[in-house]
Parts: structure tokens; sequence; C-alpha cells
């Protein structure tokens, strides 16, 4: 009985620890959407090195503000879908400071 009382309070720990995420609110202050691309380079016969520009993703860098605070952010999408239609500057947001956890 005294074994299954630490893996109790462990079990409850981890439970208590996968709530719900906290959310911030702020206003989006400034956002640039850029477009990730890498050079492949490719010799050719005549000894010249030609690149070929590859999609990499999307690249999102924020601005928002909070209280007296600009928080500075950005994220990366490998997918080439835009979200950059969804957010408007000067608008309300909720955002998290905290980063998820790798499961």
């Amino acid at each position: 009985m005294k074994r299954s009382i630490p893996l109790l309070i462990l079990f409850v720990a981890l439970a208590a620890r996968a709530g719900e995420r906290s959310y911030r609110s702020g206003i989006l202050k400034q956002i640039e959407i850029k477009d990730v691309t890498g050079d492949m380079p490719i010799p050719t016969a005549a000894g010249q090195n030609v690149s070929i520009p590859l999609p990499l993703g999307i690249n999102y860098q924020f601005q928002i503000q909070s209280d007296m605070i600009v928080h500075v952010g950005n994220c990366w999408s490998k997918g080439k879908r835009s979200c950059g239609s969804e957010w408007v500057v000067n608008d309300p947001i909720g955002f998290r400071v905290e980063k998820d956890e790798k499961r």
C-alpha cells in the first residue's frame, strides 16, 4: 500500500500538468510573412553552378503588445497555406508564452 501512494501522487501531478493551456490577450502590432527558400546548387557540364530555389515553407514574425510589454516571436510552417489573411494588425489576439512540450 505504501508503494501505491507515490504512484498516485505522480499520476495526479502529471494529470495536472497536462491541463488546459494558459492564454494571454494582447493586440497584434505587426506581422511579417516571408516565404522561406533554400538554394540547391546543380553543377552543369560547362563547370558552372546553377542554383535552383526550393520552397521550404512560410515564416511568420509577430509583435504582440500585452499591457506595457511587446512580445516578439516567430513560427515556421512547412505547408504553403498562408494564415496571414486571418490576422489583422491592431486586432485583439490570444497567445501563449509557454512552448508546447514534445510528446
